[in-house]
């Protein structure tokens, strides 16, 4: 499946003092709906000065109990995955729309005294270019609709898609279709999990759109920057990135009868290799490599190991030179306590690299040792997700005593953030999880300031930058000369870190950003790799990490 957008910047009028009344009618498929529809129809009828109506396909068979072969049984295998997690949990709710909150109209015409203003589509096996057509502005829907998410969320896993594509398309009066905002999520292995996360998020997006509609009477607030899933050099071969076309449900193909027995096949397998590993010791670990070479075109064939500490596996290296020595800061994660924390090492040319030490242990987990300087001093910016903030460290004593000095984002779920300075101004590149659904891989958010100890820092108009697991979430930051590279993670189908990204940041101000890729890191590069999925640079040497499987002692 492809995930293509076109490049656009869209302005729009700046936002008005009072919400414009409007007249809304949402299209949902007959009978009970997901718990996240439920929810997403109260938040509409609650907006101030807005009038709404519900529409339902006449057939309920445009809703039949169960979408796909096995549905009942696929869906109680897998609810287990998401039942912990009240937000993912919602989509197993199904709930009733009472007339009462939204009045229920068998047709359009009732309305022809004063016709909708615009249609919700989230279901109901009505097409949308005929609502569209009775509308003042057309029609809006969310693809897959709620109503055929589970059944999508199955053809995705079957076909082992590290991710599920998603768009918003509006249909205005005269047939012609717009892409509001399109991407891609990640998937898992629960089909449920799939299903709610994906339509969690759409209906999110949704709600960002049409408050802009309410208060700017466009679609997208303010000014939309450039899009950058697509920008990527000719030179790197991905099929993702295609032109502009339709994705979802008018594309795919349905998950078929034998879906559900190989769905539960694989499951079955992998809980079975899994315990097997286990029994023989066996786990896929992460470790770091340096090699002597500028990270343009160093070779990454031979690197020289770091050893990590005992009972710990290493990854997320970020280098520094400091008193013309190296010192290389990375993540050690604890395999008994399943928690990071931050140690450093001193590199020589040639000879082995010198274990100094913990730099920074918290009592929750720690990783991505992001460092830059400001106003003479180093500090740190870790990923700190499991205490709801992200966090900047001073550097008291180079390079083990570190303590916290600023909290940059309080209750937000955020991994690995880069903070950089340019045009005069303090940037922060971070992944996001916006829907609370446990998807840190997915979405890029760009933020600035006038400080990177500000706890003020204004969104960027055209978040979020990037939504696909497949190049959101950062890997790192490399600079050379003047200009600026990104570097980031590509996660496939139950695989974390697959192979990572070196993009340029070609546009990056205020209104805009753009990036393009430059070079592609695949793990196969090193003999017995599986994984590969952090880079950095500085100078005349490279360190970077990679997934080996291994026999791991107790």
């Amino acid at each position: 499946m492809s995930v293509a957008t076109a490049h656009e910047s869209v302005r729009v009028s700046s936002a008005r003092d009072e919400v414009r009344s409007v007249r809304i009618v949402v299209a949902l498929e007959p009978g009970l709906v997901s718990g996240h529809v439920a929810d997403f129809v109260e938040w509409l009828v609650a907006r101030p000065g807005v009038e709404c109506f519900a529409i339902t396909s006449p057939e309920e068979s445009s809703a039949p109990s169960e979408r796909f072969p096995g549905e009942a049984w696929l869906g109680r295998l897998d609810r287990n995955q998401i039942l912990n997690n009240p937000i993912l949990a919602r989509h197993l709710s199904r709930c009733e729309v009472p007339d009462d909150r939204l009045p229920r109209i068998a047709s359009l015409r009732e309305l022809a005294g004063q016709p909708p203003d615009f249609v919700v589509m989230l279901g109901g096996g009505i097409r949308q270019d005929e609502l569209a057509r009775e509308c003042i502005e057309g029609a809006v829907a969310i693809d897959p609709a709620a109503n055929d998410i589970d059944r999508v969320a199955l053809a995705t896993i079957d076909q082992q898609e590290a991710s599920l594509p998603f768009r918003i398309t509006c249909v205005d009066r005269s047939g012609s279709s717009q892409n509001l905002v399109q991407g891609a999520l990640s998937t898992h292995r629960s089909i449920e999990r799939t299903a709610s996360a994906c339509l969690r998020r759409m209906l999110q997006l949704l709600q960002t759109m049409i408050d802009a509609r309410l208060a700017t009477g466009g679609w997208r607030p303010d000014i939309v920057g450039v899009d950058t899933r697509h920008a990527d050099a000719q030179s790197v071969d991905d099929p993702r990135s295609g032109g502009p076309g339709p994705v979802g449900v008018q594309d795919s193909v349905g998950p078929g009868t034998g879906a559900p027995i190989r769905h539960l096949a694989r499951r079955a397998y992998g809980s079975l290799r899994s315990r097997m590993d286990r029994l023989a010791g066996i786990e896929e670990v992460w470790q770091v490599g340096v090699v002597h070479g500028h990270w343009r075109d160093a070779d990454l064939r031979e690197p020289v190991e770091l050893q990590a500490p005992a009972r710990s596996i290493l990854a997320d290296p970020f280098l520094i030179h400091r008193d013309g020595r190296s010192y290389c800061f990375a993540e050690a994660m604890d395999l008994d306590e399943q928690r990071g924390y931050i140690v450093t090492y001193e590199l020589s040319e040639p000879g082995p690299a010198r274990f100094l030490g913990t730099a920074l242990e918290e009592g929750f987990h720690l990783s991505f040792p992001y460092l830059f300087e400001f106003e003479g001093e180093l500090y740190m910016c870790p990923e700190t997700h499991e205490c709801g903030q992200i966090r900047v460290y001073r550097c008291t004593d180079f390079p083990l005593k570190w303590q916290p000095c600023a909290v940059l984002m309080d209750s937000v779920v955020a991994v690995d953030t880069m903070l950089f300075e340019h045009a005069g101004r303090w940037w922060m590149l971070t992944n996001l999880d916006p829907a609370g659904v446990g998807d840190l891989c997915s979405e890029l958010h760009l933020f600035h300031a006038e400080s990177p100890l500000s706890s003020r820092w204004k969104a960027h108009p055209a978040n979020p930058l990037i939504i696909d697991p497949e190049r959101a979430r950062n890997a790192g930051l490399l600079r050379d000369g003047s200009k600026l590279f990104r570097v980031s993670q590509q996660q496939g189908f139950e695989r974390y870190g697959v192979s990572t990204t070196i993009h340029e940041i070609v546009t990056l101000n205020r209104l805009f950003y753009e990036e393009r890729a430059i070079r592609r890191i695949e793990p196969d590069v090193i003999a017995g790799a599986t994984g590969t999925h952090h880079l950095h640079g500085s100078g005349s040497m490279t360190v970077f990490d990679y997934r080996v499987r291994q026999r791991v002692g107790r």
